[in-house]
């Protein structure tokens, strides 16, 4: 299982990287390979690595035919939930690709080089109460804004789905968000986008870009969080200064 993992967790990744390499600009809002920069061809898996703290990944492909992967969350019964970046929430059951993306996802914006449905998570008590969390583009009268959406896996349909929290990441700043649930039972959400003129928006804690957001189950800020009450500062801002975190 242990290897399942790490061979699923180090393809997204791959997938994650290569999003990175897209300039502000997009054709047809579809990614593309960044120019100059030739393909290179993997190797036949399985395909064994060793990171520089002398860690061994073996990788393996465990399905195919997914279109622009972007985040991955495992269920209690070993099944995966997988983003693909254009709108679409995958499962993957025992290896398998179900050929039908599950209903129920709010209308994603993918006009930009790094909009899209994002990162996927699920509640730590997700065998009781069923919610999935994804963060993804979501249309705006100005492009587009980062939002957190919630809803309750029901079979092959997400429902209840609302936003429970939305930025004010707009613009070409839309993009880049990663979920993670701490052990605690907060939820920590980051927020990318500081680049060209929007830069100086990361050591700004009254902007959520660049930031890494600490939130509740239910997308509201803890009153622990370390700069509530403070004027100026948004109150789910647990850390600033990054780019694309």
């Amino acid at each position: 299982m242990h290897r399942l993992i790490a061979a699923l967790v180090a393809a997204t990744l791959l997938a994650i990287l290569s999003s990175h390499l897209l300039d502000a600009q997009q054709r047809d809002a579809e990614p593309f390979a960044a120019e100059g920069i030739p393909a290179v061809p993997l190797p036949d898996p399985p395909v064994e690595y060793r990171t520089a703290d002398g860690q061994g990944i073996r990788v393996s492909v465990v399905t195919t035919g997914l279109t622009y992967p972007w985040g991955l969350a495992f269920l209690p019964d070993g099944s995966a939930l997988v983003t693909e970046r254009l709108g679409a929430l995958r499962v993957i059951r025992e290896g398998a690709l179900d050929p039908s993306p599950l209903s129920g996802v709010p209308e994603v914006f993918t006009g930009t080089a790094l909009a899209g449905l994002m990162d996927v998570a699920v509640h730590p008590e997700f065998s009781d109460n069923r919610w999935v969390y994804l963060t993804y583009s979501k249309p705006t009268d100005a492009g587009s804004t980062v939002a957190l959406a919630r809803g309750r896996l029901d079979g092959h349909v997400l429902s209840e789905v609302r936003d429970i929290f939305v930025s004010d990441a707009d613009g070409a700043a839309a993009g880049a968000s990663r979920l993670l649930f701490a052990p605690d039972g907060t939820l920590y959400m980051t927020l990318g986008g500081a680049f060209g003129g929007r830069r100086p928006s990361a050591q700004d804690p009254g902007s959520h870009v660049g930031k890494v957001l600490r939130l509740r189950d239910d997308g509201t800020a803890p009153d622990d969080n370390p700069f509530v009450g403070q004027a100026g500062h948004r109150p789910e801002v647990f850390s600033l200064g990054h780019r694309n975190p």
